[in-house]
């Protein structure tokens, strides 16, 4: 009996135990080697429910206070554990605005408990770590020189979103740094197939690929919507209308020739009602000439511009055309636990009177798999728009979500030719950069956003009313019902952008 009545009461002791567990970081361990988004685990247990939260400090700096009860960004809890994700890599004002430096790297959590009317701390747990985002990546002396290596059959898919907004607000919002008036547009998501399906060797040495580019519906489904050039609303497409091109590719990306072959059916020639390809030209990256080094000048990068004829897309050879930038290294790193160059190119054209635009590029070139673990491009354009106050004249406004784009003759959806006895039509998701037409016209292309100072004026945009001379109310002055306020004017900044994230999956 006495040895029953022992072991209930170490039953009762262990079960009060694991019901109470002492408040620590069980990871990472003291002395582990970490980087990128460290995962902090402190038992679930350890912190009372409803009354408790967790403060947590690197370095002595303080960073924020979270809880496993109530759902916040970084935070997740299992059934034993609270895990906060610290993302080292995260610029934090004032104290790491580059992130958290590599080396020796302090994580504290503090246990607070509300009492009432005041909180106290009532318990801490610290480990000492050692990051290494970048300091274990050797740099050649001549600087890295990043190269495609054009592994035959090897295939890279890359998940691609787009995203549009507009923003509209007056100078004086702008000095400020206002964020008010932005219209978010709904993200289209796609897939993006890389396969180097050829390796050609000149005798210089150098290496040539041929690669097939195509685009793909999201896993699990069979169509994707999406948002092409000259069209204002979503088509749904489904897998077997997405086309495949192909590029002859220097081993620095530069394209030495493009290829968009057609297929017809055995027993079937091509018709008035051909089928319909969809096509998306998301080029890879133009590589540096030479060695770049972290902290070295700047160089001069180059920006690929997606250009397709669809009208003569058999005749053509070509789907890019590049366009000088600034380029810089922004840093060795490592991303999703691969050493990473970070380049980034920018460029910026126009006159603040008439409009800017501007394109930034990132990429994160992976060192030992010779290509870009992801890249990010933002296509900006900001317009002046002056407008009377008070007059009835026409003013910004517009369809939701920035309205159908205006048409350009040259990226229409047909492909018609006569000589072939039918026609082949073809849709294109095609971002870039602005380009002038023949008529003097600067347009800025991407995924169903297509503008121009000359033109932009006549686009539905924002908030229901004409973005026009001739609005609502108006003649080309802007309109006389209130002849008071004829003469008072404002300026208005309208800003529109489309950014594009591909991430290799």
């Amino acid at each position: 009996m006495k040895r029953l009545i022992v072991f209930a009461s170490l039953t009762a002791l262990i079960g009060s135990a694991f019901a109470q567990s002492s408040f620590t970081i069980r990871r990472p361990l003291e002395g582990a080697k970490v980087r990128e988004t460290v995962e902090v685990r402190i038992p679930v247990r350890s912190i009372p429910a409803g009354a408790g939260f967790v403060g947590i400090w690197v370095n002595g700096r303080f960073l924020e206070a979270v809880s496993p009860y109530y759902p916040s960004t970084g935070v997740n809890t299992t059934a034993t554990d609270f895990i906060y994700k610290l993302d080292t890599k995260k610029k934090v004002e004032p104290h790491f605005p580059r992130g958290i430096p590599d080396g020796q790297m302090t994580i504290e959590a503090v246990l607070y408990v509300n009492r009432g009317s005041f909180t106290q701390p009532v318990n801490k747990s610290s480990v000492v770590v050692q990051l290494d985002n970048s300091a274990s990546i050797r740099i050649p002396s001549g600087g890295l020189v990043l190269r495609y290596p054009f592994r035959p059959l090897s295939e890279f898919v890359y998940g691609i979103e787009f995203k549009n907004s507009i923003q509209n607000l007056t100078e004086a919002q702008a000095q400020l740094g206002s964020q008010a008036g932005t219209v978010e547009g709904q993200p289209e998501r796609f897939r993006y197939r890389v396969t180097v399906m050829n390796q050609y060797r000149n005798s210089d040495g150098t290496k040539e690929g041929l690669l097939l580019m195509q685009p793909l519906v999201m896993r699990g489904q069979d169509h994707a919507m999406l948002t092409t050039s000259g069209n204002g609303e979503p088509d749904k497409y489904y897998d077997y209308n997405m086309a495949p091109l192909y590029m002859r590719v220097a081993n620095n990306g530069r394209e030495i020739f493009g290829a968009w072959p057609f297929y017809a059916p055995n027993g079937q020639g091509f018709s008035e009602a051909g089928t319909t390809d969809l096509i998306a030209m998301l080029p890879l990256p133009i590589l540096p000439s030479r060695g770049v080094r972290p902290g070295g000048p700047a160089f001069t990068g180059y920006l690929p511009q997606a250009v397709l004829d669809l009208e003569n897309g058999r005749e053509s050879n070509r789907f890019t055309q590049l366009i000088q930038a600034r380029g810089t290294l922004e840093g060795i790193e490592y991303e999703r636990g691969r050493p990473c160059a970070k380049i980034r190119n920018v460029l910026a054209q126009g006159q603040a009177a008439t409009g800017i635009m501007e394109f930034e590029e990132y990429y994160w070139f992976a060192l030992d798999l010779g290509m870009p673990l992801k890249i990010e491009r933002r296509y900006t354009m900001t317009t002046r728009v002056r407008e009377n106050v008070g007059g009835g004249g026409g003013g910004a406004g517009g369809g939701q979500g920035g309205g159908p784009p205006l048409t350009r003759p040259d990226m229409g959806g047909g492909g018609g030719d006569g000589r072939e006895g039918g026609r082949r039509m073809g849709r294109s998701i095609l971002p870039g950069l602005p380009l002038e037409n023949a008529n003097g016209t600067i347009q800025m292309v991407g995924p169903g956003l297509i503008f121009g100072p000359k033109t932009f004026m006549q686009a539905r945009s924002l908030g229901g009313q004409d973005m026009g001379a001739n609005g609502q109310g108006g003649g080309p002055t802007g309109g006389n019902q209130n002849n008071q306020n004829q003469g008072r004017t404002r300026t208005r900044l309208v800003r529109q952008r489309t950014v594009i994230t591909m991430t290799m999956e």
